[in-house]
Formats: C-alpha cells, structure tokens, sequence
C-alpha cells in the first residue's frame, strides 16, 4: 500500500486479499502478535520452519498437497532465511506508528482507485470487519467472496485468477 501511495499515478487498480493498512485493534492480532513474538514460538518459527508447517496447514480450508508445502519449505531452508517470517508477528504491532499514517495516507490518495477486493470468508486472521474496512475507505470497490481461509491463493487460485482478469478486462461498450 505505501508503493501503491507513493505512485498512484502509475495505478490502474488495486487488488487486495485478506490483509490490511491500518493500526490493528482487533484482538485475534494482538493475540497471535504476542504469542508468536515469544521467546518459545520464535525457537520454532526459526528453528523448526513453524509457519510452513504449522500455520500455513491451519489457514487453509483444503489441505495443501505435499509438493506445494514442500516449495515453501524450500523457500525458507534455514533459520536465517526465516528471520523476516519470525520479525513479522512482532511488527504487527511495533509497526503501529507507521500504519497510522499509511492508513491517513491511504484515505487521502487511494480512495477513488479502483479495488478489487478477495476475501476468504473462512479466515480467522482478518475477519469479515476488515473487509468493511476497506470497503469504507475505497470508493470503488468490487468484492469478491472466497470459500477460502488466510491463505486465499492456495484455497481458490483458478477462481482468483478469473475474478483479477474479469475485473482488469476493459468493458465492453
């Protein structure tokens, strides 16, 4: 979103799934900001890869196939490749001051872009409150609903593939 701010002269549109670019309040993510930032789960995350093979499982609606976990765990096969995965829970909320004003940032210069919005209406992570958000925020704003959990590109690819293209194809006079 902050390169979306930065250049929203070069954009077309946006397309977003689960995710968000305000400070979080909601308690799921303060939760998980806690737990995952301590001491014992960060062991985990950088030792054990604990995202590919505990978090990624539980936020998918159908299983993933053994070859696609295996393409992430090759794409983080060390602990110091996974330092960026175990940093992330921690920003989520040391990263409030800057989200404040990328949220300001994104009202003031993105709000009549058009969005496409995917949301995974499984997903425990970023409940459907977040999607409301965005939709507040945006003035054009086109949702697309997903039987899908966090992970919506693993959940639906063939259906989010087709939503993107529908929504970036010129219409027809």
């Amino acid at each position: 979103m902050r390169v979306a701010v930065e250049h929203v002269a070069r954009l077309r549109a946006l397309v977003m799934a689960n995710t968000w670019y305000w400070p979080l309040d909601a308690w799921q993510a303060k939760t998980f900001s806690y737990v995952m930032s301590s001491a014992p789960l960060q062991t985990q995350i950088l030792r054990h890869n604990f995202y590919v093979e505990k978090v990624m499982p539980a936020g998918v609606k159908y299983a993933l196939a053994d070859e696609v976990l295996q393409q992430y765990r090759e794409a983080l096969p060390t602990p110091k490749s996974r330092i960026g995965v175990a940093e992330l829970p921690r920003q989520l909320m040391e990263g409030t001051p800057w989200l404040g004003e990328l949220e300001d940032d994104v009202r003031d210069t993105l709000g009549n872009v058009p969005l496409l919005l995917l949301w995974g209406i499984d997903d425990i992570a970023f409940p459907r409150h977040f999607m409301e958000r965005f939709r507040e925020d945006f003035n054009l704003v086109t949702t697309h609903r997903l039987d899908a959990k966090h992970y919506v590109q693993e959940d639906a690819p063939a259906e989010i593939a087709e939503a993107i293209e529908d929504f970036l194809s010129p219409s027809e006079p």
